[in-house]
């Protein structure tokens, strides 16, 4: 029984489970708890602030806890985006291995993506898909990968991370969104994708696979459905836009942690569907911590 602990941008998870004699995920418990530690991730000097260190010193302290009722036997822990970006990480790094018991591991963007990619090999949904590709959509990074033949062919990490985002590119989080501020959002998005060159990657008319909390709430937000139709997307993107922050909390499906990074979060998924022509989007949750508990960092 293995736990990996995974402290991302928006949020600090774990995963319990074991790997069968057939290869799949056995899962025995999961957790998430919202901290936001990537507050600031933006800047120039981005820090991981006091406050933001606090609560994962807390949120740590609590899943510690529970892994020790599990019993569990071996326990990796990795930081992705914003705590790769944060000049204090080494700091951050032995608050994490004091609380936890073990290292804590600094993934980079390409080890980011690769593990991303495990992991949705494991997602019975895509078996016997021989192409598509997959993005994982966090606060800080966006992870993207395209597998042919049940192979991973290409992969790149890039900072357009829906915290990142909003901090660049919307002053005032609390008010609607104007279209005037979608459409410069939509324009810088889709700038940094051909910044880039992953035109290798996004190939068009492939499936499009969407991993992480954006997608994951998108889905919530929409009832679920299955797969996920871009125009539904659109809709709900531009009702939470005209929404000022205090009321787009209420939202159905939408935690209020996120409700100020959704619209940004939307646009990204919106950019990448229309770029390879997708007008469905499948959500995995086969993410960066299956690939981790499935093979050995």
């Amino acid at each position: 029984m293995r736990a990996v602990i995974d402290i991302g941008s928006n949020s600090i998870k774990y995963l319990v489970g074991s790997i069968d004699s057939t290869g799949a995920v056995q899962v025995k418990a999961e957790r998430v708890e919202e901290t936001r530690i990537s507050t600031g991730i933006s800047s120039l000097r981005p820090v991981i602030s006091e406050q933001a260190i606090s609560a994962a010193k807390a949120t740590l302290a609590q899943f510690a806890d529970d892994l020790r009722n599990l019993n569990v036997t071996e326990v990796i822990v990795v930081a992705t985006s914003a705590v790769r970006d944060a000049l204090n990480r080494e700091d951050f790094a032995q608050m994490v291995s004091s609380v936890c018991g073990v290292p804590l591991r600094i993934l980079t963007g390409e080890e980011e993506a690769s593990y991303i990619a495990r992991g949705v090999a494991l997602d019975p949904q895509l078996q016997g898909m021989n192409a598509f590709i997959l993005f994982d959509l966090g606060g800080g990074s966006l992870e993207l990968g395209r597998f042919s033949g049940n192979q991973l062919e290409r992969r790149c990490s890039l900072q357009l991370g829906a915290v990142r985002l909003k901090e660049l590119l919307i002053s005032d989080p609390k008010a609607p969104i104007d279209s005037c501020h979608l459409a410069e959002i939509e324009e810088y998005v889709d700038m940094q994708l051909e910044a880039e060159a992953v035109y290798e990657i996004l190939l068009p008319d492939l499936p499009l696979i969407g991993l992480g909390g954006a997608v994951a709430v998108t889905s919530a937000m929409l009832d679920h459905i299955r797969p996920i139709p871009l125009n539904e997307i659109r809709k709900m993107r531009s009702q939470a836009a005209t929404l000022p922050l205090h009321e787009r909390k209420h939202l159905k499906g939408l935690p209020e942690a996120r409700a100020d990074i959704i619209v940004p979060a939307m646009i990204v998924i919106e950019v990448l569907m229309t770029r390879v022509r997708a007008t469905t989007l499948t959500f995995s949750r086969y993410n960066l911590r299956y690939g981790l508990l499935a093979g050995r960092p």
